[in-house]
Parts: C-alpha cells; sequence; structure tokens
C-alpha cells in the first residue's frame, strides 16, 4: 500500500513519462502562477531609490576618456539610477536592453517603474526559441517576471525579439547588458555587479541606433488597459468576440455574472456607477447589446469557477469587473445567476467546471480568457483593475494546453457534483 507522498511521487512520474517533462513543467507554472499570482500583485511595488541625483562613479583609468569603470551592485545601483534621474529630470527616453530572469536586474527595473513613473521607458529582451517544448517554460517565467512592472503603467513598455538566451550568460560576454539615456550608456554584467559608463556622444549615439534597429524587429509583448474608459470600451467592442470561440477557456473564480444577467439587471447593477462616465448611456446600451447577442448565439466556451467565487458573489462581490462599474450583487441576482448555470449545464450541455479546492485555486482578482491566439487577464487589484492583452504564440499555447488539460484531468468535479452544488446554494 503506497503512502500519499508515494501515490504523488508516481503519479507525478507517470504523467511527466506521458506528456514530457518540459510539457508537465509548463503545466505546473501556469497552475503555479494562477494559484500564487495574486498574493504577489496585492504587494505594494517596492520603493523607489531616493531622487537625489547621484553622480556617476568615476576612477581615474577612464577619465580623460570619459570612461568609467564600476565594480560592485551598490556602485552599479548608483550609476543606474543617477543616470535614470537625469534623464527623468529632463523629461528625455531610456532604452533598456535587459533579460528580466535575474533577480539583480529585476530589482533594477522594479525601481525604475516605482521610481520613474512619467518617464518613456523601452525595455527590449529575448524569448527563447532554441529548445523546442522548453522554451514555453522559460518564455513563462520571464513574462512573469514582466507582469508587475507593466501592470504599473506609466511609461514602461515591455518588447521581445527570439533568439537563444543562453548566449547572454557566456562567460565570454563580460557585459552583455545596457542602459542608454541621453548622457551616457551603461553597460552592465548578467549579475549587476560590474559596469562600463560611456559618455562620449557618439558612443551614445551608436548604442542608439543599435538599440533602434533592433527595436524594429521586435513586438510590443502586451497592453495594459487600465484607465476605465478604456477599460469598458474594450468589453463592449472586443471582450466578448473571444468567449464565442469554441476553443476558449475561461478561468475565473466565479463565472461571469454579465453572461447569465438580464438587460434588466445589468440596467440595475450598473446604470448608477456608469452615469459618472461621459458618454455612459449609449456605452451601457451598447454592452447590453454585445452581451445580449453573445448569449442568445450561446457561449461555447469551458469556463472554470471555484466554492471560493461563488461564496464571495453570495456576499455581493464581483471578481471579473471594475467595482466601480456596478453595484454589489444582490441576493436576488445571485440566486438568478446560480439558476441559469444550473440551466446550462443540465439543458445546454455547457462545460462549467467546478475546481477542487485541493487540486486548482483559482484566485479571486485573477481571470483569464485564453484561445488558441490570443489570451487577456483581468486582475483586480487592491488599487486598480486591469486588463492585459497578449499574442505571444509560446505563453498563449501554455495557457491553453494548461486549461484544456485542466478541464480533463482530475483538477475539477464531475457536471453532478457540480450540479448538486449548485442546487444546494440555491436552497440554502
Amino acid at each position: 500500500m503506497l503512502s500519499a507522498t508515494e501515490a504523488a511521487e508516481l503519479s507525478k512520474a507517470w504523467e511527466m513519462d506521458e506528456v514530457g517533462p518540459e510539457v508537465y513543467e509548463t503545466r505546473m507554472l501556469v497552475r503555479e502562477m494562477m494559484n500564487t499570482l495574486d498574493e504577489e500583485l496585492s504587494a505594494d511595488f517596492v520603493d523607489g531609490p531616493s531622487a537625489q541625483p547621484w553622480r556617476l562613479l568615476q576612477i581615474s583609468a577612464g577619465e580623460e576618456m570619459g570612461l568609467s569603470f564600476l565594480q560592485g551592485k551598490l556602485r552599479v545601483r548608483q550609476a543606474f539610477f543617477a543616470a535614470l534621474v537625469k534623464e527623468a529630470d529632463s523629461g528625455g527616453h531610456a532604452r533598456f536592453f535587459l533579460q528580466p530572469d535575474n533577480p539583480d536586474l529585476l530589482f533594477l527595473l522594479s525601481h525604475c517603474c516605482a521610481s520613474f513613473p512619467d518617464l518613456k521607458m523601452e525595455h527590449l529582451f529575448c524569448f527563447e526559441n532554441s529548445k523546442g517544448d522548453k522554451s514555453a517554460a522559460e518564455n513563462l517565467k520571464l513574462f512573469r517576471s514582466i507582469l508587475p512592472l507593466a501592470l504599473h503603467q506609466g511609461g514602461y513598455r515591455p518588447y521581445y525579439m527570439y533568439g537563444s538566451v543562453d548566449r547572454f550568460s557566456d562567460p565570454a560576454l563580460l557585459l552583455p547588458y545596457y542602459l542608454i539615456t541621453g548622457s551616457c550608456v551603461l553597460l552592465l554584467s548578467p549579475d549587476a555587479s560590474a559596469a562600463v559608463v560611456l559618455r562620449d556622444r557618439r558612443q551614445i549615439l551608436w548604442f542608439t541606433d543599435m538599440f533602434d534597429r533592433l527595436l524594429e524587429n521586435s513586438r510590443l509583448l502586451l497592453r495594459v488597459l487600465g484607465a476605465a474608459e478604456s477599460v469598458m470600451r474594450y468589453l463592449v467592442s472586443d471582450g466578448y468576440s473571444g468567449m464565442l470561440a469554441d476553443d476558449c477557456y475561461m478561468f475565473n473564480a466565479q463565472p461571469s455574472v454579465i453572461e447569465y444577467a438580464t438587460p434588466e439587471i445589468i440596467r440595475r447593477l450598473a446604470g448608477e456607477p456608469l452615469s459618472a462616465f461621459p458618454g455612459w448611456e449609449g456605452i451601457l446600451d451598447d454592452y447590453i447589446r454585445v452581451v445580449t447577442a453573445a448569449r442568445n448565439g450561446g457561449f461555447p466556451g469551458v469556463c472554470f469557477f471555484s466554492r471560493e467565487g461563488i461564496s464571495l458573489l453570495r456576499r455581493g462581490v464581483v471578481t471579473s469587473s471594475p467595482a466601480e462599474f456596478h453595484l454589489p450583487v444582490d441576493i436576488e441576482t445571485f440566486h438568478h445567476v446560480l439558476s441559469e448555470m444550473e440551466q446550462d449545464i443540465r439543458v445546454n450541455g455547457r462545460r462549467l467546471l467546478m475546481a477542487k479546492p485541493q487540486k486548482l485555486t483559482p484566485s479571486a482578482p485573477l481571470s483569464f480568457y485564453c484561445c488558441r491566439r490570443s489570451l487577456t487577464l483581468m486582475l483586480a487589484m487592491k488599487s486598480a483593475f486591469r486588463i492585459v492583452l497578449l499574442d505571444e504564440s509560446s505563453i498563449v499555447q501554455a495557457m491553453h494546453d494548461f486549461a484544456e488539460y485542466a478541464s480533463t484531468g482530475d483538477w475539477v468535479e464531475t457536471q453532478e457534483d457540480c450540479l448538486t452544488f449548485l442546487r444546494e446554494e440555491l436552497q440554502s
């Protein structure tokens, strides 16, 4: 008789043998991200460095050439932020070529976003494309590092190009990364423990031209919608089109209330809060029209939810839209939504999948909608609501594969158990 630990290890070994270690690792990375990302994003950004205009540290060996050699992480950080303070004060533009897979480099980037929110920052990095299935896991880790920085909004923009990431850890390449400002170029070691500062105008222009040529062949990794008007207009114009695809997976703590709400319910919940926005009547009418058309056509996609999400809904909390867009859900609406869910499963055969708590825990502040070619993340953070749009193929495919696997494995309850749960909630 196997112990629980031995049984789990045996199951893991069998699955790794069945799908391959790379696919298994990627699925576990997505699962971990879905279970813990809200905790990471709920933490405040690190306090930025003081705005003290540190001088670029110099040593005598290179002063006449305008060249400084820096050794030690503290000295490198001082030089890094001194350059950015000067650039921010002049309303300039910073360019980074850095791989965000090193905690020291990530420290510098996170402080940049927190300290200089109005500075235009273009961040270029490489996504892996040389390791087959393992590339997805490498890229997913990079995406997870970048996401909190992009959610900070401001002037930060992440761009990617494909290449072998390993080449940047080659010991022969001592200073593979760089920061470009209008006053200097800072060449950085992979662990940000050494740097060379170039101040010659010709050198700055040469690096700027090289960076801009690389940027022309790169792609913006993601778009972040944060302003209430842009979020609402996205939901009206594009938000439900992806949900009508047969291969769409909706991963939420709770099913979308709007999906099951009547026009009357939508007006009751959203009419008053939306009246604060210009042109709100037209926006609300368009929203109701789009949702009604989608509901009448049937939502073919698979939708995950959790017991926690239903518990929150009973208390009036909606996790998949900004709180300023609607009033708290009343008990009448709660019963209507659950009744519609029960009928959708029983009559229409819709796959509404309730996660097993010990296997999968859809985070209340996090939702994602994934089809084969695009990914939409919705994040209800403490300070703001964000929509993240992404179409990079390796990440989208990793998220889609995870959702497809989770929907067919032992991570979700049976449809019979789901119906029983919904009926018990309606009767309680």
